[in-house]
């Protein structure tokens, strides 16, 4: 009895991921696709500790490297050409948030957020 309780979390895990992602993986970087970059300035006085993008079109959802930024410094990210939504703030019960926007990434080209 008591290794069929213990295997109930993991056959309920299994289960939920069978029965597909409501929002994929996303490849940040896709081969052969232009690239363009993302700055995140971390202007407040409390260290950023999780970043996350979301693809436009498909909701795919990444988590970059690296997740933590100390207050005054900045992380640059390349991921490919498109159209991301940037969320990224405090990790935690209080989250508090650095950014929550959608932008374009061109090719070549860097945005500096926020």
């Amino acid at each position: 009895m008591r290794q069929s309780l213990l295997l109930l979390p993991l056959l309920m895990l299994f289960a939920c991921s069978e029965m597909g992602d409501a929002n994929p993986t996303l490849q940040l970087v896709r081969p052969g696709a232009p690239t363009g970059t993302f700055t995140l300035r971390n202007n407040t006085d409390f260290t950023v500790g999780v970043v996350t993008l979301l693809q436009c079109e498909t909701n795919a959802v990444a988590q970059p490297a690296p997740q933590q930024i100390p207050p005054g410094e900045s992380a640059t990210y390349e991921v490919s050409a498109g159209c991301y939504r940037i969320v990224s703030g405090e990790a935690g019960l209080s989250f508090r948030y650095l950014t929550d926007t959608t932008v374009r990434i061109e090719p070549n080209k860097n945005i500096t957020l926020p």
